[in-house]
């Protein structure tokens, strides 16, 4: 992904309020929950990045395609090249990375927030597909594709989805958060009021699932 432009909190009103509260001297809870609130915020105007977008969308296409018996040509088909004839998992997430590469270029301009995106889906395919993989000898392009079928079940959806935005908040909340806390405090105090943003938001998304169900 290379070194992430980020620089400053993005320029909104309720980032702004986060930095009235740091430079204000609020406490901890006070500036994680205004942090939890403009990330939140943020994330639901996320769909409008093209970067973002797709790199979802090719996330949720793996798991459809590695049901395919045609596992190999439809991974070329979504623009995953570059493999061998008996990819391993790890190939198949460098190729997803490229692959995500490839589209920006072309249809979009990089950002950010994209390449957060990139960076916590190819996280999140190696990890839960990775649990799935035999332990105790190499797993064989069968065991790598039925790893990856298994995400694609409906009653998986939901797990690659809350892993996905779940690094992906963490990653952008926590980047924004240090780069701004750390002219006002020291960068394990910074990374303390990250943490505890990143919980209450996580605690506050539950609610409100739970509320919903």
């Amino acid at each position: 992904m290379g070194h992430i432009r980020l620089g400053t909190l993005p320029k909104t009103r309720k980032w702004n309020q986060v930095v009235t509260l740091i430079t204000g001297g609020a406490d901890v809870d006070r500036i994680a929950a205004a942090s939890a609130d403009a990330a939140e915020h943020g994330l639901e105007r996320a769909s409008q990045d093209e970067g973002l977008a797709h790199t979802f969308w090719l996330l949720t296409q793996i798991p459809q395609a590695a049901q395919q018996p045609n596992f190999s040509e439809r991974l070329w088909e979504l623009g995953l090249t570059g493999l061998s004839s008996k990819p391993t998992l790890f190939e198949i997430v460098a190729a997803f990375t490229r692959a995500v590469d490839g589209h920006v270029r072309k249809r979009a301009k990089r950002t950010d927030l994209g390449e957060m995106a990139q960076h916590a889906a190819s996280e999140t395919l190696a990890s839960l597909a990775g649990r799935e993989l035999p332990s105790l000898f190499g797993p064989t392009e069968t065991d790598v594709q039925q790893a990856l079928a298994k995400l694609g079940r409906s009653d998986r959806f939901s797990i690659v989805a809350r892993d996905f935005f779940s690094r992906l908040t963490s990653r952008s909340l926590g980047y924004f958060l240090s780069r701004e806390l750390s002219k006002h405090v020291t960068k394990e105090e910074a990374r303390k009021f990250a943490h505890v943003a990143f919980k209450k938001l996580r605690a506050e998304l539950r609610k409100r699932r739970e509320a919903n169900a």
